[in-house]
């Protein structure tokens, strides 16, 4: 019997700044979504005159894995209150996984997600990276991302 995919909810606030590293990060996962592993969600698709707050209530009570792409954009958005917060209460509540990627330098020190082991490991921005840097410390992230998927889906 075939488990469900595993749901990833991205939270990010895209800025053209942003938007390459946010994209490199989704075709990084690009394979997993192809084999079923796990399928993806983010806030960009809500369709024009649906409900924003009950879409992503919806989202945010039933995704296994969040990742917080973070962001000085992110952390000043009302994604605080609609998708941090909760997504940590469930966290605490052993409900999902939440896993913090550093995009750009910020102060993320009072995130909800401040107490968590943010990726690159070495709490170093992924865009203060030169290319040859960025694309490893990129592989090294999905890799993280990756274990969690697997680890997830044998529960």
């Amino acid at each position: 019997m075939r488990k469900e995919p595993i749901l990833v909810y991205y939270v990010y606030r895209q800025g053209k700044d942003d938007a390459d590293l946010i994209d490199e990060i989704k075709d990084r996962l690009t394979p997993l979504k192809r084999k079923g592993i796990m399928t993806t969600w983010e806030r960009k698709e809500i369709k024009a005159g649906g409900n924003v707050q009950k879409a992503i209530a919806g989202y945010v009570n039933t995704a296994n894995i969040f990742l917080i792409l973070v962001s000085a954009r992110l952390l000043s958005s009302d994604s605080h209150e609609l998708e941090m917060v909760p997504a940590m209460e469930r966290y605490n509540n052993n409900e999902c996984i939440v896993v913090p990627i550093i995009l750009r330098a910020c102060d993320w020190t009072d995130a909800p997600f401040a107490s968590l082991q943010v990726l690159p490991r070495d709490e170093k921005a992924l865009a203060s990276e030169n290319s040859i840097n960025l694309h490893t410390s990129l592989t090294e992230v999905m890799k993280e991302v990756k274990k969690i998927k697997i680890r997830r889906a044998s529960c």
